[in-house]
């Protein structure tokens, strides 16, 4: 599995292009590669103080990268990489069935 550390200033243009706006703006430059925001998992880990999301990135070969983004649980807390390191690693997508049920 490939891991791509990251600087405090990469890791920080990834979370706000991706998990602060949804991917809007331009996609994040990195080592030569280009990151496009494509989704987000939340609550993937949770801490006392923060929770760990996950946010996903196309890179421009196609392959998936992930990286673990920590929100603080009360507007007192740290957001940012409090319980996760800067880095990206790589991810697949894995398709998977909820049943809902309704009241009639």
């Amino acid at each position: 599995m490939s891991r791509i550390e990251l600087t405090e200033e990469q890791g920080s243009e990834l979370a706000e292009y991706g998990y602060s706006s949804n991917g809007g703006g331009d996609p994040v430059v990195i080592d030569g590669h280009t990151y496009t925001y494509l989704d987000v998992e939340y609550n993937v880990d949770d801490h006392r103080w923060a929770d760990t999301h996950l946010v996903v990135f196309e890179r421009g070969d196609g392959k998936l990268f992930g990286m673990n983004y920590d929100t603080g649980s009360t507007e007192n807390q740290e957001n940012g990489f409090v319980y996760s390191r800067r880095e990206l690693f790589e991810v697949e997508a894995e398709q998977i069935t909820v049943t809902k049920y309704k009241e009639l």
